[in-house]
């Protein structure tokens, strides 16, 4: 009879509000997380509320081999208590290694220029080749977005002398959100075979009428993102099918109408709490006071806590500083949004840990082809 494994160690940079420790609980219930980085003081409250025993590093250039072993080594983890000395320890001082850097550097969608890897914000990322490189764990996770440029690509690909995978959260919750993850086990993950929900299944039953933008708040918005005056004319372009939602960004400017999949949630250092807004048909009838018959008006509303928290696979207690808040979505709703949109969806996070880790993998959720694709960098993948 062969003895239990060990749980995983894992050490998270950029952790955010957690989303890939979310995921891999739901793999490993019993991993062990060594400690995080996040400088974010909101992010490190709702982090700390959920793992209240990780020990906080703060920024992440801080951060060394030996200070993860002095904090939290396996002689010492049974009794929760720090060691003095590590000269005998031979195990890595992690199982796991995972984070996503920050991308402003590596969008278009800061003031249309593209810093790249080397940029103040998106060069944090070489800190993550750093550890990789001191902690060497056995599975590292590096996320981040799929608007990188090629050059950039055989850079990240070089220094981590791994692959990368592409998978969309559209396939869990009808969110289009392309990221790319590089890990040193990319060959265990294949295409997901699977189509989300629809769009309509992630929206509130009950409507708010708090959520509900008039006229003078929209105008307001468009003229700060865009410089320009906020026409009734932009607001009715385009033609709404029955059952059918617009979505648009207003922080990007783009506009869709479909039934299956909403824009990517993003925190916008413009208004984070109305960076995402949807046309609902439901407000038709049910504001009649806004939408009159003689207008042309469409009824556009906010994008809810709770809608964000379902397009990114979280629940409303996972992104609450307190046990108010945890109770009552409405508090703190700027902050809430914003972690969101910074977060990494939970589900996918749990359907790369189930094929790294062989948990039940095939059963995952495998119902049909794909719309996206994985794209694979095989160049970079070195024996």
């Amino acid at each position: 009879m062969t003895s239990a494994s060990p749980p995983i160690k894992y050490l998270s940079l950029f952790s955010g509000i957690g989303g890939f420790e979310h995921g891999l609980l739901r793999v490993k219930p019993d991993a062990v997380c060594v400690g995080f980085s996040e400088i974010a003081p909101c992010a490190s409250l709702v982090y700390r509320r959920q793992w209240p025993k990780a020990r906080p590093y703060g920024d992440v250039r801080s951060i060394t081999r030996w200070s993860v072993l002095q904090g939290y080594c396996e002689a010492c983890r049974q009794k929760d208590a720090p060691c003095d000395t590590h000269a005998d320890v031979e195990s890595p001082a992690v199982d796991l290694l995972f984070g996503g850097s920050p991308c402003q550097d590596f969008s278009t969608a800061q003031n249309g220029v593209r810093r790249g890897i080397n940029g103040p914000k998106s060069g944090l990322m070489h800190e993550f080749f750093r550890l990789v490189k001191e902690l060497r764990p056995k599975v590292f996770v590096l996320e981040n977005i799929s608007t990188i440029s090629e050059t950039d690509l055989l850079k990240i690909g070089r220094s981590l002398r791994c692959g990368c995978v592409q998978v969309d959260a559209c396939h869990f919750t009808s969110q289009s959100r392309p990221r790319l993850f590089w890990t040193n086990a990319s060959a265990r993950i294949p295409p997901v075979m699977r189509v989300g929900p629809a769009f309509e299944s992630m929206l509130d039953e009950e409507l708010s009428p708090k959520e509900i933008l008039n006229d003078r708040e929209l105008s307001k918005l468009y003229t700060r993102l865009h410089r320009r005056k906020y026409k009734r004319s932009r607001r009715c372009k385009g033609g709404i099918m029955p059952h059918e939602y617009r979505i648009t960004n207003l922080f990007t400017g783009l506009s869709y109408s479909f039934k299956h999949r909403s824009t990517t949630l993003m925190r916008s250092s413009m208004n984070r709490t109305t960076n995402m807004l949807v046309y609902d048909e439901r407000l038709d009838e049910k504001d009649m006071g806004y939408c009159k018959e003689t207008s042309c008006r469409l009824p556009w509303r906010r994008m809810s806590v709770a809608e964000c928290h379902r397009l990114q696979g979280f629940a409303i207690s996972q992104t609450a500083r307190n046990d108010e808040e945890a109770m009552d979505e409405r508090l703190n709703r700027r902050e809430r949004v914003g972690m969101l949109g910074d977060a990494v969806c939970v589900d996918v996070a749990e359907y790369l840990f189930r094929y790294i880790y062989n948990e039940n993998a095939r059963d995952h959720g495998q119902l049909s082809v794909s719309r996206m694709f994985q794209r694979r960098t095989a160049l970079f993948e070195t024996s």
